[in-house]
């Protein structure tokens, strides 16, 4: 009589352990805490004059039309004396891809706004140079 009490405790403790386990990982993938893992985080910035529209929070980021990741959100750019001079686009991609700078050139981003809809996206045409210095993260 306890064996078969025991293995029903048994069970019960492994079913609690299983149901534990699974509620907090669908609770990451619910809260976007995964999509975190295998990226990096990189600030575009825009002039005042060239601005943002459509652009926010969840607008994909692609490279060559290929879906790499997101925007994070949109803040304005600052001057030395506080004056708004831009825009700062924080994005998260994947890690594989490798943004590259050199003084005089790094990575070409545009701006694609939608012929419908009002959610534009960001697609970097180019990497930057092949043998310049990889853009740090936050760069």
């Amino acid at each position: 009589m306890a064996s078969r009490q025991n293995k029903n405790n048994l069970l019960a403790g492994t079913l609690v352990i299983f149901a534990l386990v699974s509620s907090v990982a669908i609770v990451a993938q619910l809260g976007g805490i995964t999509e975190q893992f295998g990226k990096t985080t990189y600030n575009v910035k825009f002039p005042l004059s060239f601005g943002v529209p459509g652009l926010g929070k969840g607008s994909l980021v692609m490279v060559g039309g290929h879906e790499v990741g997101s925007v994070i959100g949109v803040d304005f750019d600052y001057d030395d004396e506080g004056r708004v001079v831009g825009h700062i686009v924080p994005v998260r991609i994947e890690r594989d891809v490798v943004l590259t700078q050199s003084e005089s050139e790094g990575p070409d981003v545009v701006l694609l706004e939608p012929l419908l809809g009002s959610q534009s996206s960001l697609d970097f045409v180019t990497l930057g140079p092949a043998d310049g210095a990889v853009v740090p993260e936050g760069g």
